[in-house]
């Protein structure tokens, strides 16, 4: 199969999202597929992408200005940017982002038979208060014809209509990274686990980190 991924920041941000679609990328091409990365033009985007892929994907510019002062403008570059994914060969396109710029892909594949899948990477009410308005967000949404969800808890807060199309797949963790020696500690005897990420509870849940802790500490007096 060939997949389009559209990569939203794939040269100026080094987020969550953009190392979700880098894993992404690298995954469907160790698989076998065929994968196009289709990006934002950005005058201040630097030379490479700042999370590497494969040297086999093509790394299409959308240069998608829906927001041109000038109508003519903004239906020109929509019309090049639905030509560079129509003319890409690609079988279906995975938008893994939830802001107010995916409102434009279901234009852009309008008349061009390419299914359109929407992976959300966030609370959907979180998305949208901070990302855009609820209303533009469930329309954008009832043009997907999948759409990937983080829990299985989040499907209540979708509308019934699109509760059919929706598949709840939650974060994994990568289990092929390579060893890394052990850094020098003064004291090696304890061990210490890590969270990082915006201290936002009902999207990165530390009190769920917090309490599947305290529920195991006495077993493991060494951690921290």
């Amino acid at each position: 199969m060939h997949i389009g991924i559209v990569f939203w920041g794939l040269f100026v941000n080094r987020g969550g999202v953009q190392k979700f679609c880098a894993d992404l990328v690298a995954a469907m091409v160790e698989r076998g597929h065929q994968v196009t990365a289709f990006y934002k033009h950005n005058k201040n985007a630097l030379a490479a992408p700042l999370y590497p892929l494969p040297s086999t994907v093509p790394l299409l510019n959308l240069r998608l200005d829906g927001y041109a002062r000038s109508p003519a403008l903004r239906k020109s570059s929509i019309a090049k940017a639905r030509e560079c994914i129509a003319t890409s060969g690609v079988d279906v396109l995975v938008a893994p982002f939830s802001w107010s710029e995916l409102m434009f892909f279901p234009a852009l594949l309008q008349g061009t038979g390419i299914p359109f899948l929407v992976s959300e990477h966030s609370h959907p009410e979180r998305i949208n208060s901070e990302r855009w308005n609820r209303l533009e967000h469930e329309a954008c949404l009832s043009a997907a014809d999948s759409i990937h969800v983080l829990s299985e808890r989040f499907l209540p807060l979708y509308p019934d209509f699109l509760r059919a199309r929706i598949t709840p797949i939650p974060n994994t963790a990568a289990l092929d990274i390579p060893h890394t020696p052990r850094l020098h500690t003064p004291n090696a005897s304890i061990k210490r686990l890590l969270a990082a990420g915006r201290f936002i509870d009902d999207i990165k849940q530390y009190s769920l980190l917090i309490r599947a802790f305290a529920g195991v500490a006495a077993k493991f007096p060494d951690w921290r």
